[in-house]
């Protein structure tokens, strides 16, 4: 688990440097003069960092419903079983596997895709 974890991260990081830097690349070679290179790569930046920051909050979210979930189930399987949990007696009509229902026969669209 710790292992997929890390790739990930090495993975989240080697994206978001190798967009920062294709982006950096393409703002370069566009021939336009120095004034408007500055002005255009200051509000990149400016967008950028907004964005990543906006994204960060996100993921701070998810990771904080993440552990609360974690903890509430983690407190729930500790709780120990009560006869009140569990059934007396399972009835056979309710085995996993078990149908009541009789299945109709297939329609005749799906006669013909079986044959296909």
């Amino acid at each position: 688990m710790r292992n997929n974890r890390s790739s990930f991260k090495g993975f989240l990081l080697g994206t978001l440097i190798g967009g920062a830097v294709g982006a950096a690349a393409v703002l370069l070679y566009m021939p336009q003069t120095g004034k408007k290179l500055r002005h255009q790569l200051k509000s990149k930046g400016e967008k950028f960092k907004k964005d990543f920051d906006k994204v960060l909050q996100e993921s701070q979210k998810v990771a904080n419903n993440l552990k609360a979930s974690w903890d509430k189930a983690s407190q729930i399987a500790a709780e120990p079983e009560t006869a009140e949990d569990t059934p007396a007696e399972i009835k056979p009509e309710e085995k996993a596997g078990a149908t009541t229902k009789k299945s109709k026969p297939p329609s005749k669209k799906l006669r013909f895709f079986r044959g296909i």
